[in-house]
């Protein structure tokens, strides 16, 4: 055998050999970057679901938090109009009633309204809106349970004409032990 041969046979083995080195890397590499998406695709999920899952704890901590401030709110409202029942229940004319009415208004930027139903149908409102023809307040909700067991907490609502979250506080108006009335206020939750 000549040199020349030689050197052919053991390039072509060479190449040979060089081609297997080349698959067997690529394959390793293949299946090294194969592992590695399915590890991230894996560590993504998990990430996925602990980012829910914190989103879940942080809406439930909001809703919570939310849910006290409406708490608190509605007790300061209830101290109002507890004190805004004693004091009508001492108003002896509409001008007295109004007046009240007016100043308890116009001490809270958070007020909607104040109102005042008399069990002999007169009905106070401010600020003064014109309500339909049929409104009976007596048939409302704030003024029956207030009636009914003494005061009255609604739950949150959105206001028709703006949108915003309102609250309703009542409670019934006593003189001389008999009910005369029931006194509301309707405020904007948190602002």
């Amino acid at each position: 055998m000549s040199c020349v041969n030689y050197m052919v046979i053991i390039s072509s083995r060479g190449k040979s050999m060089r081609r297997k080195l080349y698959k067997r890397i690529i394959i390793f590499f293949t299946i090294v970057l194969l592992f590695n998406i399915s590890g991230c695709s894996f560590q993504n999920k998990n990430n996925l679901q602990k980012t829910k899952t914190n989103t879940t704890q942080v809406n439930k901590t909001t809703a919570e938090s939310e849910n006290i401030k409406v708490e608190n709110q509605a007790a300061k409202m209830m101290i109002e109009v507890t004190n805004l029942s004693n004091r009508l229940s001492k108003a002896q004319d509409s001008e007295s009633i109004n007046l009240i009415l007016k100043e308890y208004q116009n001490s809270n930027i958070n007020n909607m309204g104040v109102y005042f139903a008399k069990e002999t149908g007169e009905f106070y409102l401010v600020p003064n809106v014109k309500l339909p023809e049929d409104y009976d307040p007596k048939k409302r909700s704030w003024y029956v349970s207030a009636i009914e067991k003494g005061s009255y907490i609604s739950s949150t609502y959105q206001d028709i004409s703006n949108g915003k979250k309102v609250i309703t506080v009542s409670k019934t108006v006593y003189r001389d032990n008999k009910a005369i009335g029931v006194v509301g206020i309707d405020q904007y939750v948190g602002d």
